[in-house]
Parts: C-alpha cells; sequence; structure tokens
C-alpha cells in the first residue's frame, strides 16, 4: 500500500507575504469614495452618511453567537460619516493617539479585516474586565450596545471595534479601527479573573474616547 503523501507545509514566512499583499491588494475603492465625501461634508452633517463595508460573514457570524449566546439578525457591517471622522481625528495624519491610520488606504481595507481576522472577542474594561459597552448603540434588550473586538495580523496587528446593535436594521455599526505594534487580546487575556491586571504591557487598547467619543454622534435606536 501507497503511503499517504503528506500535505506540503507552506512556510510562515511565506504565508505572511501572502497576507501582506492580499491586505495590500484589498483597498475598497468604494470606501474611499465615502471618506472624500465624508470630507466634503459639513461637521454637523457627517452623522448623516452611512456606508455598508461588508456583509456578515458565516466565520463572523458564528463567532458573535458563540460569544453573545444568542442568534445574530444583522447581515451587514456598517460604518456613519462620524466614525471616519473619529479614526482619523484619533488615528489619523494628525491623531490625537497616533498616526496608524495616516493613509485612508488604510481604513479602506476594513473590510478585509473583519473577513479575515485571527481573532475576536469582546473588548473588556482594562481595570475591571466588564465588556465595554457603546452608549450610542443600542442592543437588542435596549441596554447600550456591547463592544467587540477583533484583530488581524498584518504589517504589525490591526484592530476593529464594533458594536454588537443586533436590531431591526439588521447591521453592526464599527466603531473604531487603529493599528498597533503588539496584539491588544494578548494583554486582555492576561488580566487576572477578578479584574486586576496583570504588570501592564505596552499596548494600545481602545480607550473610553475610543468607545463612546459622542462629538458630531447622534445616538442611534434599533
Amino acid at each position: 500500500m501507497k503511503a499517504k503523501p503528506q500535505a506540503r507545509k507552506v512556510p510562515v514566512q511565506q504565508n505572511a507575504a501572502q497576507i501582506r499583499q492580499d491586505y495590500e491588494n484589498a483597498v475598497d475603492t468604494d470606501l474611499i469614495k465615502f471618506i472624500e465625501d465624508v470630507h466634503s461634508t459639513p461637521d454637523d452633517m457627517v452623522n448623516n452618511l452611512d456606508f455598508r463595508v461588508s456583509k456578515v460573514s458565516e466565520k463572523q457570524r458564528t463567532d458573535i453567537e458563540r460569544l453573545t449566546g444568542e442568534p445574530l439578525n444583522a447581515n451587514s457591517n456598517f460604518i456613519k460619516g462620524d466614525r471616519i471622522v473619529h479614526i482619523e481625528d484619533r488615528h489619523g495624519k494628525n491623531g490625537k493617539a497616533d498616526q496608524s491610520m495616516a493613509d485612508p488606504n488604510d481604513i479602506a481595507r476594513i473590510g478585509y479585516v473583519l473577513e479575515n481576522y485571527d481573532a475576536v472577542d469582546f473588548l473588556r474594561d482594562e481595570k475591571t474586565g466588564k465588556i465595554v459597552t457603546n452608549s450610542n448603540y443600542t442592543a437588542k434588550n435596549g441596554m447600550p450596545s456591547p463592544s467587540l473586538i477583533y484583530v488581524k495580523k498584518v504589517n504589525g496587528f490591526y484592530i476593529v471595534i464594533e458594536a454588537v446593535n443586533d436590531g431591526k436594521r439588521k447591521r453592526l455599526n464599527i466603531i473604531s479601527a487603529y493599528k498597533n505594534r503588539k496584539n491588544p487580546l494578548t494583554a486582555q487575556k492576561a488580566r487576572m479573573p477578578d479584574g486586576t491586571s496583570a504588570p501592564k504591557q505596552n499596548v494600545q487598547n481602545a480607550s473610553a474616547t475610543d468607545i463612546n467619543d459622542t462629538s458630531k454622534f447622534k445616538p442611534e435606536v434599533n
């Protein structure tokens, strides 16, 4: 009997190179146009703009249902105009937190990250360990929406924060996006079960400003 052929192992370095190439090719030109539209819209009107970034994939649906313990009705990932303003204000060319999203093309790759993320979990408060909620969106139970953090390893780590506002409009809303040299989920998982933290690493986590910035924002009720 012939021995079963062994699957060829692809070097990790080659996999990383392919991921980088796929990431570079993943710019959503329609999202670039949306960003340009946001730039040309008066500040008090940007919250009226929104953009469908991608459909909710089966992988994303399965992971969210595993985390929440209930069926997910949403079928789309959306981003509103004020969130583009927020990402650029916090992480853009003159970002108050960093300049990791200075290139609009990186913002326009959010859809790639949501389709190809390596890990997702609830975003948790650094001190208490409680799930971070977003007061600008309501969940199906009428309470502030819990926040998810998606992480993709590509040129460091690309992080997307999203609200699970799974209501009548059947959409999830992206809250923020940024890049970091280290994986914030590694630090989150290292925290003690009682909510205390292990020794702090030099990892930027999504701050309260990232999650609940209310400038130019009208709360959305599902």
